[in-house]
Formats: structure tokens, sequence, C-alpha cells
């Protein structure tokens, strides 16, 4: 369903992505393109989604809640990467991943949650501005995959819990959707 549905979107020429120069400009933007070239920048998937497209794709969907409309009219960009990695490229990446940690924690990002194991590793950064959250990036690397997912608006934090608290069914749902078609148990 996910994928007819992203499938759709695109066929329909809807505008996925903002042009890199007002992107690098935006408080809560970071550059990651050195985490793609060390996965061979060979994405298995590769979304941009700017507020005009995240818009119609809810309208499309025929979502009215007042609290999601609020959460996305609030987001400017999410790009979201998943490589699959082979053994070979595994230590590099995990370089890379601390690599691009270290660059978010020294250009003042906030570490939200970190998990390092002897397979996987897991970082969760935020930004703010004070009264927003200007950016958030969500970084995995373990096992046969590793990927990103970066958000760029002025976002207030409590509308995402409460967006997410109402919604915890339906995430769950869609979480079990997406791995049935992905062919996972």
């Amino acid at each position: 369903m996910i994928k007819r549905t992203l499938s759709l979107v695109l066929l329909l020429g809807l505008p996925l992505a903002a042009s890199a120069q007002d992107l690098e400009t935006h408080p809560g933007y970071v550059d990651l393109s050195a985490l793609e070239a060390a996965m061979d920048g060979h994405a298995t998937a590769h979304l941009d989604f700017d507020h005009a497209a995240l818009t119609g794709f809810l309208n499309a969907a025929g979502t009215a809640d007042p609290q999601i409309t609020a959460l996305v009219d609030s987001i400017a960009e999410v790009r979201i990467r998943a490589f699959d990695l082979d053994a070979a490229q595994v230590e590099e990446v995990r370089s890379r991943l601390a690599d691009a940690a270290d660059q978010l924690r020294g250009a003042g990002w906030g570490m939200l949650a970190g998990v390092h194991d002897d397979e996987d590793n897991v970082w969760v950064f935020m930004k703010s501005d004070g009264t927003h959250v200007v950016g958030l990036v969500a970084m995995y690397g373990g096992g046969d995959g590793a990927g990103f997912v970066h958000v760029m608006g002025e976002i207030d934090a409590a509308q995402v819990m409460a967006a997410f608290m109402q919604h915890s069914q339906d995430l769950r749902q869609l979480l079990t959707t997406v791995k049935g078609e992905a062919g996972e148990p």
C-alpha cells in the first residue's frame, strides 16, 4: 500500500525537493553527503518531501486531523535515505556515522538518544532555536543496512507528542503493513 501510494505521488509529479540552496540556509540543515558517500550513494530508499509535497500527500490521503495538519504545516523538508550494506562497508559506515554525530554535536545539536552495541549504532539528534525544533536527524547503521531521516522546519515538540499519542495505534498498523510488504514476519 505504501509503495503504491508513493508511486502515485511520484507519477503525479508533485514537487519532491526544494532547491539545495534553500535547504542549505535552513537552521535545521546538516550536510549528510559523507554518509551517503560511505554507502556508495546507492540508496534503496531515497525520498525528499518538501512542504508542498507533504501537504499534497496529506490532502490526497484525506486526512482532516487538525493535529496532523498543524504538524505537517510546521515541516519544511523531510529527507529519508536507506542503504543496503555489504560486509566490507560496515566499518567505514560506522566511522562515518560517528563522524556525523561529532559534526552534529559540534554544530550545537543535542543528542536525544544513542544506542550502540556490537551490531547496531543509532543516534537521534535535535536542534532547537529556543522555541521550536528546527532540525531532527536520526541515523542508523548495523548489520546489512544503514540510513538516516532528516527533518527540517519550525516544529512544536508538543504537537509531535500529541499527534504521536493520538495516532500511535495508526502508526503501529502502518509499520506492520510496511513490514508485511517488505516480506518480514
